[in-house]
């Protein structure tokens, strides 16, 4: 468990001349963040760029004085044009940074140009975008996102808000990523809750489906997805417990490392955390 911590100094985020970024005007949805230790920066996935809620976006900051060193738009490469096809408040949710220096992200749920939604009974195919140190992109492999479960009957007032989607990214040695998926369904009695499942991903094999042809969509072609294997799952009813961020702690005196996940408190003053044991076989 966490047992202390303690909170440096904030770094206001500043544009490339040095003035602070108005608040939230400028800042509506921006969703994960990850350091880069030896470039000293921190990067920022967005669901939207600036005021324009058509165009998710991927930030490098300064960890030093918040400063802008750059930006990726959806729109700004051709091998990017799925990702404006983007559902509404579904795109870049998650984002992690290797120990190379590469970034990794992900839309939440399927594209528009990719096939259906997740649903009750079937998933999605959800795009893992892979960039260099500059954000550049360097590829993208599909990953299967599972459904969400079951329709919610129970109360009546979230019924027909179920969702499932990617929430967030670590990066670990190799061609191995840590998936945190989060879901909002019915339970075996319809009983809305939230579920949590945490997915060991292998990306050796997986297609590279950022070119051409893909851009179109994946629906008809063919393609192998990267490998997941589940590593843990736990429902929490209706709870504060919409765990959206993720993060790893350093190696343990045994190996082994810490996972820590946070929550989405959705606007109010009640918060949760909660630790994993990350154990290798």
């Amino acid at each position: 468990a966490v047992q202390s911590a303690t909170f440096g100094a904030p770094i206001p985020l500043r544009d490339a001349s040095g003035s602070r970024i108005p608040e939230p005007g400028m800042a509506e949805d921006r969703e994960g963040i990850a350091l880069d230790a030896a470039r000293r920066e921190m990067r920022i996935a967005n669901e939207q760029t600036g005021l324009d809620r058509r165009v998710p976006s991927i930030e490098r900051y300064s960890l030093d004085d918040g400063r802008a060193r750059g930006v990726l738009r959806v729109d700004a490469d051709s091998a990017l044009a799925p990702f404006r096809q983007v559902r509404p408040n579904k795109s870049f949710e998650a984002i992690t940074t290797a120990d190379d220096g590469t970034t990794w992200t992900a839309n939440e749920d399927a594209t528009t140009l990719d096939g259906p939604a997740a649903g009750a009974s079937a998933g999605a195919m959800v795009r893992l975008l892979h960039l260099d140190p500059e954000l550049r992109p360097l590829g993208q492999v599909v990953y299967p996102l599972d459904p969400y479960g079951a329709s919610i009957r129970s109360p009546s007032i979230v019924a027909g808000r179920e969702l499932s989607g990617v929430a967030e990214l670590a990066a670990l040695t190799g061609d191995r990523l840590l998936v945190l998926e989060r879901s909002f369904g019915g339970d075996i009695g319809g009983n809305a809750s939230l579920r949590t499942r945490l997915y060991l991903v292998d990306l050796k094999g997986a297609t590279d489906v950022s070119g051409a042809e893909f851009r179109s969509g994946l629906a008809g072609k063919r393609y192998r997805p990267v490998q997941k294997a589940l590593l843990w799952e736990e429902s929490w009813g209706l709870t504060n417990s919409n765990f959206e961020g993720m993060a790893l702690g350093p190696e343990l005196s045994d190996g082994s490392r810490v996972v820590v996940l946070i929550a989405d408190n959705n606007g109010g003053p009640a918060q949760a955390l909660f630790t994993l044991r990350l154990r290798r076989r």
